[in-house]
């Protein structure tokens, strides 16, 4: 959906049309509508692209699960996360009721 924002935007030529598309899977095609763009799509896009074209580079964030799917080794990013940690469950007393004070366990 970012093209149908941004096309209209770079060339004048599109400047008043609303643009449709689809996304194609192997498995299967998703429409994307003319109408798709909408100001909750905007409102959230455009902080992204101003994020992304800063000067300063964004808050990292690093952990075992985001990282995993990152190419870079730790040799160039010292913050990487290889310990994969992963719990198989997760304990909390977050959602204990008063009257039953014992763990809930979610698995």
């Amino acid at each position: 959906m970012i093209y149908q924002y941004a096309l209209p935007k770079a060339l004048p030529q599109f400047k008043n049309v609303r643009i449709g598309g689809e996304v194609i899977y192997p498995t299967h095609t998703v429409r994307i509508p003319r109408g798709a763009l909408d100001n909750g799509f905007i409102d959230d896009l455009v902080p992204l692209i101003r994020r992304l074209a800063a000067n300063t580079p964004p808050r990292q964030a690093p952990s075992a699960s985001e990282c995993r799917w990152c190419d870079i080794s730790t040799a160039d990013c010292p913050q990487r996360v290889d310990d994969g940690f992963e719990p198989d469950h997760v304990i909390t007393t977050e959602f204990q009721s008063a009257a039953r004070k014992h763990l809930v366990r979610h698995s």
